[in-house]
């Protein structure tokens, strides 16, 4: 292993620092807030696919059952918090089964509940993950993150743009909660977008 991967390595480990550059975005944060509120958020919803299929080639359909009820919970808990609390762009839900078609295709037509509203392919589309964040220790721990989408990349954006918000819900006895970190995530964005408008 080169002297360079080994510090790569323990600066990951130490810092939580990616060993792998990133593709940088081609705007700042005061015109991502600009181009979010113009644009539309696509949120992935993620289906644990790999892992229904583990389950299912081993005959556990007790586990399968329980995970697809998780599932459905998961994803109608965020789609209720985004719809209560989320108003700063547009919005759109996919599945992760579908997330290669769209990020690579724009195949807009995999989205969820698009109706009439429709992509027009001028707007700036901004994506949100659901993902565990690799700057934060605790392993367990989810974060909503956005990144922006450039020439048919995903690109995760950078501070001072408020891009990420925890789930890890307030009260002890619950682990997540998605209407909490929804409605910080919206008051994190009107607030910075207030805060460059003055400038």
């Amino acid at each position: 292993m080169s002297k360079s991967l080994v510090l790569s390595f323990f600066l990951t480990m130490i810092f939580g620092i990616s060993a792998y550059s990133q593709t940088e975005s081609s705007y700042n944060s005061d015109q991502h807030i600009t181009r979010l509120e113009k644009g539309v958020l696509l949120v992935k919803l993620n289906t644990q696919s790999k892992k229904l299929n583990y389950l299912q080639k081993f005959g556990q359909n007790k586990k399968i059952e329980k995970l697809k009820k998780e599932i459905e919970k998961e994803h109608s808990q965020i789609r209720s918090a985004f719809k209560k609390y989320y108003s700063f762009s547009k919005v759109f839900f996919f599945y992760s089964d579908n997330a290669k078609e769209i990020i690579e295709d724009q195949n807009w037509d995999l989205l969820l509940d698009s109706g009439n509203d429709k992509i027009d392919g001028e707007q700036p589309v901004y994506f949100a993950y659901l993902q565990k964040p690799d700057w934060y220790a605790q392993s367990d721990a989810y974060f909503f993150i956005i990144h922006s989408y450039e020439d048919r990349q995903v690109i995760r954006l950078k501070r001072p743009f408020p891009f990420y918000r925890s789930t890890k819900s307030a009260n002890l006895f619950k682990r997540t909660d998605y209407y909490r970190s929804i409605e910080k995530l919206q008051k994190s964005l009107v607030k910075f977008k207030n805060k460059e408008r003055v400038r």
